[in-house]
């Protein structure tokens, strides 16, 4: 069977299934850590810091798989990945100053 003929072979549906099992456990998640930030009074900018996280890893399974960015090339990585570094670190930088997480 020649190359082309594996293009447009059919791909598995699991990981795309996986993704979605995986973006609904973790939706579940974060409704338990704002139940349990509450409950038991935690700091809601720590609540916040993981729901951050949780959001950008959700954001990104949708990127990759749903949106077929996976299937880029390393350039596009290069082109999304150092701005959103800039802005993680312009955040961080200016976040004392705006009375974010540096209290």
């Amino acid at each position: 069977m020649s190359d082309h003929a594996n293009e447009h072979a059919p791909h598995s549906l699991l990981p795309y299934y996986a993704v979605f099992i995986a973006l609904v456990a973790l939706t579940g998640f974060t409704i338990w850590v704002a139940d349990f930030v509450e409950d038991h009074h935690v700091s809601h900018k720590w609540a916040f810091i993981i729901a951050m996280a949780i959001a950008s890893c959700k954001a990104t399974m949708v990127g990759l798989y749903f949106m077929h960015l996976k299937f880029e090339t390393r350039s596009l990585l290069i082109v999304v990945a150092v701005p959103l570094v800039l802005t993680l670190v312009l955040v961080g930088m200016l976040s004392p100053d705006i009375g974010g997480l540096g209290r």
